[in-house]
């Protein structure tokens, strides 16, 4: 699969890049039809990008480009999922992390610290604390 579809698309991870690979993923080989797929906004001509997806469909590069593609998807979730966890902190606290004296506290705060107890001799493990 010698395709390149980075010369005619400054993001293949943007919106015309990402509709086509999809295409492509789930079968559609016409160059004409994928690079239909492009928005308008995107400088080069479609005969130009029609042309930077031609070439050969080996059935391993497709596997790789799945993939890879699958991989790419996956954490962009990843990403989703601990910008939301970042926010919900960030509502919670405010942006004036100084309250807390130290990362230690903070990171006990946030209830990531073993609730250990010992009395000088022995240490007694307490469950996780509840809560965020």
């Amino acid at each position: 699969m010698n395709l390149r579809l980075e010369v005619a698309l400054n993001d293949v991870t943007g919106k015309s890049g990402r509709a086509i690979i999809e295409a492509i993923l789930s079968g559609e080989r016409n160059p004409g039809t994928l690079a239909g797929l492009a928005d308008y906004r995107v400088k080069k001509s479609k005969e130009e990008i029609a042309l930077s997806l031609e070439g050969n469909w080996h059935e391993g590069y497709l596997f790789v480009l799945a993939q890879h593609y699958n991989e790419y998807v996956q954490n962009l979730d990843r990403i989703k999922a601990c910008e939301n966890t970042v926010l919900s902190i960030i509502t919670e606290i405010g942006t004036d992390i100084t309250k807390f004296h130290s990362a230690d506290a903070f990171s006990n705060w946030l209830h990531l610290c073993p609730n250990q107890k010992s009395n000088g001799r022995k240490s007694y493990k307490q469950p996780y604390k509840k809560g965020y």
